[in-house]
């Protein structure tokens, strides 16, 4: 007959027989046929498992909680892996456990986050990739961009660069004229230090202005000064 025994320090001593307390035995497996939360830690637990016990009072768990962890001081869940495997969180439902999930890749100190089945961010190495596993900047964006606000430069150098391998194009896309929005502003960090708006390319660079002739702000010279490209506004 199974029974549970606990360790006084010198021997085992039955605590309670199994049926006693609801749990059965069945090959391998052992479930309890009772209805109700377990508490470690706590007499009064609010969830199906509950472990630990708020020294300082605990609300009501959220409707729906399965697990509840409580602790007086710093908290943390572990999940340790070998440094060749992953170690994943997932979410799913009740046709499909696999829509969304956290993996940590150990052997590449890799974070990424799946929604959808599909993946969509990755921390790796101080670097953030959006649909890239593999980050080659402190953000590194497979796709398009949209920018609600403004792109600021904050370092004594900013730029934006195409990569090597495609063209790099910077669009900028207003109303109806200058003044409704396109613009680019290249300004220096002194009245000595000049701004400067440089194209650099091993093919041919080329500049494209195109705007309408009855717009008072247009530019109506663009001419090149000793190897200085210089341009006039109207």
């Amino acid at each position: 007959m199974a029974a549970f025994k606990y360790w006084n320090g010198t021997e085992w001593k039955e605590l309670a027989l199994s049926e006693d307390l609801g749990w059965t035995i069945t090959g391998n497996d052992l479930h309890n046929t009772l209805l109700g939360n377990v508490g470690i830690g706590t007499t009064s637990p609010d969830a199906l498992l509950n472990v630990g016990n708020h020294t300082g009072g605990s609300p009501a768990a959220q409707a729906g909680t399965v697990a509840r962890f409580e602790r007086w001081g710093d908290l943390s869940i572990e999940l340790m892996g070998n440094t060749e495997n992953s170690s994943n969180i997932y979410f799913g439902n009740h046709t499909d456990t696999n829509m969304g999930r956290i993996e940590y890749a150990n052997s590449e100190d890799r974070m990424s986050l799946y929604a959808g089945k599909v993946h969509h961010m990755t921390l790796k190495g101080g670097n953030v990739g959006i649909n890239t596993t593999s980050p080659d900047a402190k953000l590194d964006v497979d796709g398009e961009v949209h920018i609600g606000g403004h792109l600021t430069f904050t370092n004594a150098l900013g730029s934006l660069v195409g990569r090597a391998d495609d063209v790099g194009v910077v669009q900028i896309t207003g109303g109806s004229s200058l003044l409704d929005g396109a613009y680019v502003t290249v300004n220096g960090n002194s009245a000595s230090n000049a701004g400067d708006l440089a194209l650099t390319s091993g093919a041919a660079g080329n500049i494209i202005l195109s705007v309408p002739t009855s717009d008072p702000h247009v530019v109506n010279a663009l001419w090149n000064d000793n190897g200085v490209l210089r341009i006039s506004a109207g």
